[in-house]
């Protein structure tokens, strides 16, 4: 078996959970942060960031011409 040690050293210390909210509870809640991935691929990392376990992609979320419509509804109090 010479696919073992490859599948170590990348899954080494990632938990796998049923759920997010066991995931969840596993990465935060004993006294050292884990890796944890959920059967439905979402992943905590040990920095805290999520990531993954989404059905559909969206895209363009941070252009800037989103940035500027909202900045269109910002209301600038100018008394001087």
């Amino acid at each position: 078996f010479a696919v073992a040690p490859a599948l170590y050293l990348s899954v080494s210390n990632t938990l796998v959970a049923p759920d997010l909210e066991t995931a969840t509870r596993w990465a935060y809640d004993f006294n050292k942060r884990w890796r944890v991935v959920t059967l439905d691929g979402q992943l905590i990392e040990t920095s805290g960031t999520m990531a993954g376990g989404g059905k559909s992609v969206r895209k363009g979320g941070m252009r800037l011409k989103n940035a500027r419509s909202a900045a269109v509804n910002v209301v600038v109090d100018d008394d001087s």
